[in-house]
């Protein structure tokens, strides 16, 4: 078929040679097609291709495909001649097929079928799951020859709320078969993502109570495992009463080149079905009645799967296998490397026991297994991103095992005093506590710890050597791990410092960690501050820890809002003398974003100035901090504040020390002048209320109103107003504003200005043009509006001559001219230096609208001429714009063939450039004289010739009142001219009037024949020989 259409043939051959230049030969199966694009791209031909050349496709024996894919060919088929129709493309599809037992063939009684759908309508109340649902229940009963009786009679009993409808679909099935259901929905509710049938295929196979179990093969002689993933769909489908359906995917990943596609993923077919089966079917079906919540349970039974799976031999063996092999020949790998850990912990959130964790994984059982673990998860997740690294720390301690799963119940049942493991490593070094750190389980280091503390208050108050470390003969100490290290060089107080845990470091501390291990002891202090732990600060302050330069830097890290504890740390620490300003020659423990950018900052008050600290900035003030500080970057508070726009910290520090306002920075600007810069108004406007005494420049006002920020530019005026700060530049801060906004269109602020009375509404610029010509020329509607209410000169003209009505003329600003005009007192005709007036420049431009009110309401005069002598008419001819023609025309008072200071009228103009409508115009409403001459003898015969516009020419000889032969300056005719220009149509038209002499000579001594014998015009030469 594609032969017949070899633009599709182009496209299909395109999109193959870019798959096989991404994924390699299709031989070699590195890819295939999907159904859907196959499907997509023949509608696209059948539709849009077919639209010229009919296409006629016979499909045979369609019953043989099967039920299911028979159905969905049907389906996709029927959409597709829908399409077709509608197109009105040019297709025939014709089946050969033996006929499945459609309800509308079956019920071909219409009475009793109406009769079925009046009662699923009526029954459905608008629900459209339930009329889904229904619906296939009843075909399916149509499908294997139930009577439409029986059919009415079940369609009766079914309920019709949702809830009674699924309870009524899973009803019925014996224990078996509830098992299954249940461990197929437990899948499908708590999968981490949805499952592909490949995986699901795996997981349903699972039974992780059956010791027997131990190889790939015996569980693929599960009663559910099938040989391809589209017989365990049917059997999906069947075991879930039609709830739960596959969708194909749009992105998947082929492992395996040779086999299935991973396309097809499993889900419930509604939400309201996740729901039922989570609230109400698990519950009364849970089989396990030790475990309270369902959600643990199922967890449970996904994670336990995992894990079997992954014990299995052959998985076990896989790890030579390259992991594409790996995945496609287990399927379930992938998600159990993903996801594993994830059910585990959330097994443990839903407070269900875990104490067989190890015997999973058959720790102290087998190394040999524990070893083919770890080298197979070396495989599956070979960057250990879903597992903690180390795992599954073959050669450590159990409690190693535990902390990487986060299993604090399996933990504590597994922290025995005498057998516990605090001391041993793991391959990076960590102890367990430190494990449960880095992996920021501070819950886990909380167990260990607690239970070191508890266990060596028991040594210590015995008196006796009753655990022996290695039986070398010591008392055991049971805190001795809390200051090794691992091969980073993390201590676990350093490593509780970096994720945060404030409990864990306290407990450390209290239980005598080496706080000099920690490298700079005062980061402590620092870490209290910022997260306003008064019980660690408390115990640091007790051991005497150094805590010059914690204030900086805990400042650093604060948030804008601190709560009450970190202030009251913070003035008990000022209160001891503790010092502001930042350490020299100090490089921070912990990640500082800050520094790279602010690292010239030193005082902290300057830190808690630019994040906003008001409650730290007053703090720091009353206790000595000083607001004019300036770091070495020439920044001092209250500038840095403004700078980031925080409001209530620039008040706090300009009432602390109101001459700072005054004061600026490296490149000369003030706060207000910042706080502008950056947009922060609100800061602008508060600095301003002080009515303080300090410099404004021109940027900053311009940059507030730039923003229409009115109040603020408002408060700038008035203060310049109030302070020796009235003439910037040679002119009135408060002139030059209005200007400017009256420019730019900011209404508002022209409206403040023309309040204070402090401005000049006629004033001028350098260019001579007053706020009125400068918002007419830009079109800012709104101010002129403002500005001719009050009693200023409409006709001012800038140094161009240029008038208010001039510049909105020339600009096209329709609604501005109309303004003008309606206030009586403009000149319409006032002329600008060029000799132009409002009018011609207004048809100069094209301006149609402005032309007819000039015209209509401004009655302006039509017949005034430039310094060239031309006047509206010709300007208007001359631009081509025949609606400006016509208008001027419609007025009566122009004169169609007055001439410019060239001899030429409107039409020489329009007959030249072949103007035809123009031209039209002219001569049938303008009564325009035809057969004028200019200055250089032309016609606008002559000139349409010359210049080959055929329709002209014809247009004008169809008036019967030119001369066709009449000649110009140098006794050229219009045949003359067209003959040397080569334009044959144009000499057969002259020549066809019979009254032209093709045999005269002009002051050359030439004919016609000679001009165009020497241009080459070989059919102008045939014309004339043999015409």
């Amino acid at each position: 078929m594609l032969k017949s259409f070899p633009q599709h043939l182009s496209q299909l051959t395109g999109r193959f040679k870019d798959r096989q230049a991404r994924f390699g030969a299709y031989e070699e199966n590195r890819w295939n097609w999907t159904e859907r694009e196959l499907q997509d791209f023949m509608s696209e031909l059948l539709i849009k291709g077919a639209k010229k050349q009919p296409v006629v496709i016979f499909a045979d024996a369609l019953d043989e495909s099967g039920e299911g894919d028979a159905t969905s060919l049907l389906k996709y088929f029927k959409a597709l001649m829908d399409d077709i129709e509608r197109e009105k493309a040019q297709n025939l599809l014709l089946f050969e097929t033996l006929s499945y037992p459609w309800v509308r063939n079956d019920v071909n009684n219409p009475s009793k079928r109406q009769q079925l759908e009046n009662e699923i309508l009526m029954k459905a109340h608008g629900g459209f799951q339930w009329t889904i649902l229904v619906v296939a229940a009843i075909l399916h009963g149509s499908a294997i020859g139930t009577s439409v009786e029986s059919l009415h009679k079940r369609l009766t009993t079914i309920p019709e709320a949702l809830d009674g409808l699924y309870a009524s679909i899973l009803s019925g099935v014996d224990p078996i078969e509830q098992y299954h259901m249940t461990k197929l929905f437990q899948w499908i509710l708590f999968a981490a993502r949805p499952l592909s049938s490949h995986e699901l295929r795996e997981a349903f196979a699972v039974d992780y109570k059956d010791k027997n179990c131990t190889t790939i093969s015996q569980l693929r002689r599960h009663d559910n495992w099938t040989d391809t993933a589209t017989q365990f769909e049917r059997i999906v489908t069947h075991i879930s009463k039609g709830l739960v359906e596959f969708r194909t995917r749009e992105v998947w990943e082929q492992h395996d080149p040779d086999g299935e596609d991973w396309d097809r993923e499993a889900q419930f077919v509604h939400q309201s079905v996740a729901d039922y089966v989570l609230g109400k079917f698990i519950k009364t079906t849970r089989h396990d009645s030790s475990f309270q919540s369902p959600i643990g349970v199922g967890h449970f039974e996904i994670s336990r799967s995992c894990l079997s799976y992954l014990t299995l031999r052959e998985v076990l063996e896989g790890a030579q296998l390259p992991r594409p092999k790996l995945f496609a020949r287990f399927p379930l790998i992938p998600y159990t490397a993903q996801f594993l850990f994830h059910h585990i912990q959330e097994v443990e959130r839903a407070g269900v026991p875990q104490y067989d964790l190890l015997a999973r994984i058959h720790w102290g059982q087998s190394s040999e297994i524990l070893d083919k673990i770890a080298s197979l998860w070396r495989v599956m997740d070979h960057d250990n991103i879903h597992a903690p690294r180390g795992w599954p720390f073959v050669g450590a301690a159990s409690l190693h095992v535990l902390v990487g799963f986060g299993s604090v119940s399996c933990l504590d049942a597994f922290l025995v005093k005498n057998d516990a493991e605090l001391e041993v490593r793991d391959a990076d070094g960590n102890t367990p506590l430190l494990l449960a750190l880095r992996e920021c389980r501070e819950d886990m280091a909380l167990l260990l710890l607690d239970r070191s503390i508890e266990w060596q208050l028991q040594e210590e108050a015995s008196g006796i050597e009753v655990a022996q470390d290695n039986g070398r003969g010591h008392p055991r100490n049971y805190l001795s791990h809390l200051d090794l290290k691992n091969r980073d060089g993390e201590t676990p107080l350093t490593v509780a410092a970096t994720v945060k845990a404030g409990e864990v470091i306290f407990k450390l501390i209290e239980a005598g960690a080496d706080m000099e291990l920690f490298g700079h002891p005062f980061e402590l202090v620092s870490y209290a501050i910022r997260h306003g732990d008064k019980k660690l600060f408390s115990i640091l302050l007790k051991k005497g820890v150094k805590h010059d330069g914690a204030i900086f830097f805990a400042v650093k890290d604060l948030p804008e809002n601190v709560n009450l504890d970190v202030l009251e740390i913070l003035s008990e620490l000022l209160k001891a003398g503790g010092n502001t300003r930042k350490l020299s020659n100090f490089v921070w423990t912990f990640e500082d974003k800050d520094e790279d950018e602010y690292g010239y900052e030193d005082e902290a008050i300057i830190v808690a100035s630019r994040r906003g600290q008001t409650a730290v900035v007053s703090l720091l003030l009353s206790h000595g901090a000083s607001a004019d500080t300036e770091c070495r970057a020439g920044q001092f508070p209250l500038l840095v504040a403004a700078h980031h726009g925080h409001e209530e910290t620039v008040e706090v520090l300009f009432r602390n020390a109101p001459q700072m306002v005054e004061r600026t920075g490296m490149d000369g600007l003030s706060a207000l002048d910042i706080a502008v810069d950056m947009g922060h108004h609100g800061v602008a406007v508060r600095l301003l209320r002080q009515r303080n005494q300090f410099e404004t420049t021109w940027e900053t006002v311009r940059r507030a109103a730039e923003e229409g920020e009115v109040e603020l530019v408002e408060a700038i005026l008035y203060a310049s107003l109030e302070t020796a700060d009235l003439v910037d530049e040679g002119e009135s801060l408060c002139q030059r504003t209005f200007l400017w906004a009256a420019q730019e269109g900011h209404e508002a602020i022209v409206a403040l200005l023309l309040d204070t009375g402090e401005v000049d509404a006629d004033g001028t610029d350098q260019y001579g043009q007053s706020p009125l010509s400068w918002a007419a020329r830009e079109g800012w509607e709104g101010v002129v509006g403002l500005l001719l209410m009050l009693d200023v000169d409409a006709n001012r003209t800038d140094q161009y001559g240029q008038s208010p009505l001039s510049w909105a003329v020339r600009e096209g600003h329709e609604a501005i001219v109309a303004l003008l005009l309606d206030t009586g007192e403009v000149d319409v005709d006032i002329r600008d230096q060029y000799g132009y007036t409002p009018l011609l420049r207004a048809v100069q431009h094209g301006h149609e609208a402005a032309v007819n009110l000039l015209v209509g309401r401004g009655s302006a005069d039509v017949t005034m001429e430039d310094e060239q002598g031309r006047t509206p008419l010709l300007w208007a001819t001359q631009h081509g714009k025949k609606e400006v023609v016509e208008l001027l025309l419609h007025t009566g008072r122009v004169d169609v063939d007055k001439r410019d200071r060239y001899g030429q009228t409107p039409l020489f103009w329009a007959s030249q450039h072949g103007l035809e409508a123009v031209v039209k115009l002219l001569v049938d409403k303008g009564k325009a004289s035809v057969d004028g001459k200019d200055q250089c003898g032309r016609t606008p015969l002559l000139l349409a010739a010359q210049h080959g516009h055929e329709a002209v020419v014809k247009l004008l000889l169809d008036t019967g009142k030119v001369d066709v032969d009449g000649k110009d300056q140098h006794d050229r005719t219009p045949l003359s001219w067209a003959a040397e220009e080569g334009y044959d149509r144009i000499v057969k038209l002259l020549m066809d009037t019979g009254k032209v002499d093709v045999d005269r000579k002009d002051q050359y001594g030439r004919t016609p024949l000679s001009w165009a014998a020497q241009r080459g015009q070989e059919a102008v030469v045939w014309r004339l020989k043999y015409s």
